[in-house]
């Protein structure tokens, strides 16, 4: 679609997240910017971007998939900040959204001190 000059335009593609297959409806320019390696989909190559002098929090579900090697392959990729913080809550993937708030609260306050 995006090399016939159709990128704009919507489709249904497949969607694989948290070892989860679901069917979505985006443009094909959306989708190939999630999965593309080199997008900012890609957290390892992202986090490594941070500029240095901006902190950065990473909070992940202890029953994520990804919560084994989150720390490693992605908040360790970042340049080394002092007020940056990783968390780990115990949480899924997206049950993380419904309790990371205070955690979230605390670290933006502490920024202004």
């Amino acid at each position: 679609m995006i090399e016939s000059g159709n990128g704009r335009d919507k489709a249904w593609f497949e969607d694989w997240n948290q070892g989860q297959s679901k069917t979505i409806r985006a443009s094909a320019e959306v989708y190939m910017s999630y999965f593309d390696p080199d997008g900012l989909g890609n957290m390892q190559k992202t986090a490594a971007q941070i500029p240095s002098a901006v902190p950065f929090f990473m909070a992940v579900g202890s029953a994520d998939s990804m919560a084994a090697v989150a720390e490693e392959s992605i908040f360790k990729k970042a340049p080394m900040h002092e007020k940056s913080r990783y968390v780990s809550v115990p949480a899924d993937h997206m049950g993380l959204l419904s309790i990371i708030g205070p955690e979230l609260t605390i670290w933006l306050k502490s920024l202004g001190r």
